[in-house]
């Protein structure tokens, strides 16, 4: 999550900070739908395997050299 872009980072234990963030986004579909396309973007830009193992292996690359 990329805190105010992908969604909120909640402080732990602090449920009332969380409910308020959930209500916000209740109010406000429009965001949560950008919020939503945005993050899942990330996800297949970032995260898949496929982008992790080349990410690993560039890594292994440059640490041999």
């Amino acid at each position: 999550i990329i805190d105010g872009m992908t969604g909120w980072i909640v402080p732990p234990q602090n449920p009332e900070e969380l409910s308020n963030k959930i209500v916000d986004l209740l109010n406000d579909p429009q965001k949560a739908r950008r919020w939503g396309k945005l993050g899942k973007k990330r996800v297949k830009e970032n995260f898949l395997v496929e982008k992790m193992v080349e990410g690993y292996l560039k890594l292994y690359d440059n640490a041999v050299l």
